[in-house]
C-alpha cells in the first residue's frame, strides 16, 4: 500500500492519518451503522475494502509504536538510574568502602573523629623532640608559599626544601599552558568519575590562574611571593585539612593517603599558628632574615615586605594572623559542611531539577 491509498483509504473512513488500530475500529462502526442507514451497497463495499486493507497496517504500527515507547521508557530509566549514580558520586556518597573503613568518605564516625583526632595528635607531637623531624616539611611547605604564587602568575618556581625557591625573572606563558593543561587533566578525571570536588576547583584555580597571569603587575607578584612564604605556610596547610573532605579522583588514591595531608597539615599549620599568636601578644620576635644566610639576611621575607615594600610591622602582623584565622574559619567550614551531612543536598537538587524537566515534558 503506497502512500496516496494509506490517505484514501484514511478519508474513506474519516480516519486522521496518526490514527491506531482502536481508532479504525471505532471508525469502521460508525461508518457501518452510517451506511446501513443509507442503503448505499457500492459506497459500504469499498469502505469494509478500505476497512480491510487498513487493519493490518494499523496493527504494525501499533506494534512499532508499543516497541519504540518501550524501547525510550528503558533509555529514559537508564538515563535516570545513570544520573542517580552520578548524584551520588558528586556527594560522595559511592566510594566502594563501608562505613567503617578509615577510607570511606561518607563514614560519619570518620567525618567527625579524624580532623580533631589529628589536629590533636599534630599538637602534641609539635610539643615533643620528635617536631625536629617536620622542620624539613614545614620549610618546604614555606617554600612552596613562594613557588604557587609565582605558578599561578606565570613564573617558573622550583621549591628547593633548603630554604631556597628558584624563581624566573620574567613571565613563560608555558607555564601558564603547563598549568591550564593539568588542570584540564584534574577536570576529565573528575568527570569520568563524576567527582565534584575537581569540577568545582578546576574552574576556580583557572580563573585565579589567568588574572593573575594576565591582570596582575609583576611588582605586585613579586610583593605577593614575598607575602606567600609565610603565607604558604598558613593557607597551604589549611587546604592540605579541609582537603580530607574532598572526593578526589580513585587514581589519587585518597583515601589512604588524605591522612598523611592531613596530619602535615595540621602540623604545620599549628606551628605557624601559634608562632604569629605568640608574635602577636608580644611573646616573640618577627623572624627576620633568612635560614640560609641568618637573621642579617636583608633578602629575608620580613625584610623585603618591611623595608622594601614598607609595611609597617603591625600591618604584617595583622595580615598574617588575620589570614590565620580566615583559614580557621574556611577549615571549620567545610568540617561542619560535611559533618552536617549538607553534601547530600547535592543529590536531591539533581533529582529535582530532573523531576522538573521530565514534568515539563509530559505537561
Amino acid at each position: 500500500m503506497d502512500e496516496n491509498q494509506f490517505r484514501t483509504y484514511c478519508h474513506l473512513l474519516q480516519l486522521p492519518p496518526d490514527a491506531n488500530a482502536t481508532d479504525l475500529e471505532r471508525a469502521w462502526m460508525r461508518q457501518s451503522v452510517a451506511l446501513t442507514r443509507a442503503d448505499d451497497p457500492e459506497l459500504k463495499a469499498r469502505t469494509r475494502a478500505a476497512y480491510d486493507a487498513l487493519r493490518p497496517v494499523m496493527a504494525a504500527r501499533d506494534q512499532l509504536r508499543a516497541k519504540q515507547e518501550a524501547a525510550a521508557a528503558r533509555v529514559r530509566r537508564a538515563d535516570r538510574e545513570e544520573s542517580e549514580l552520578a548524584a551520588a558520586y558528586l556527594a560522595g556518597e559511592i566510594t566502594g568502602a563501608s562505613r567503617w573503613d578509615p577510607r570511606s568518605m561518607t563514614s560519619p564516625w570518620v567525618n567527625a573523629l579524624a580532623l580533631p583526632v589529628v589536629i590533636a595528635l599534630a599538637w602534641g607531637i609539635n610539643h615533643t623532640p620528635v617536631a625536629f623531624f617536620l622542620q624539613a616539611f614545614k620549610i618546604w611547605i614555606h617554600e612552596f608559599g613562594h613557588a604557587t604564587v609565582a605558578w599561578m602568575a606565570g613564573f617558573k618556581a622550583l621549591p628547593l626544601p633548603i630554604g631556597w625557591t628558584n624563581i624566573s625573572p620574567a613571565r613563560e606563558d608555558f607555564v601558564y599552558w603547563g598549568i591550564l593543561f593539568l588542570l584540564g587533566v584534574f577536570f576529565v578525571a573528575g568527570w569520568r568519575e563524576r567527582r565534584l570536588a575537581p569540577l568545582l576547583m578546576a574552574p576556580v584555580i583557572a580563573g585565579v590562574q589567568w588574572w593573575m597571569t594576565w591582570r596582575v603587575p609583576d611588582w605586585q607578584v613579586e610583593q605577593w611571593i614575598d607575602f606567600g612564604g609565610v603565607g604558604g605556610e598558613f593557607y597551604l596547610s589549611a587546604l592540605m585539612m579541609a582537603a580530607f573532605f574532598l572526593n578526589l579522583p580513585e587514581k589519587f588514591r585518597w583515601g589512604t593517603c588524605r591522612y598523611l595531608f592531613l596530619f602535615f597539615g595540621a602540623a604545620g599549620f599549628l606551628d605557624i599558628y601559634t608562632t604569629w599568636i605568640q608574635i602577636q601578644n608580644g611573646h616573640e620576635q618577627i623572624p627576620w632574615g633568612s635560614m640560609m644566610h641568618g637573621d642579617d639576611d636583608e633578602g629575608g621575607d620580613m625584610n623585603k615586605l618591611h623595608y622594601g615594600w614598607d609595611w609597617p610591622i603591625h600591618i604584617i602582623i595583622r595580615r598574617y594572623v588575620g589570614l590565620g584565622h580566615a583559614c580557621v574559619v574556611g577549615v571549620a567550614a567545610v568540617y561542619l559542611f560535611f559533618n552536617l551531612r549538607l553534601h547530600q543536598l547535592i543529590p536531591w537538587l539533581i533529582g529535582a531539577g530532573q523531576r522538573d524537566d521530565e514534568d515539563d515534558e509530559t505537561g
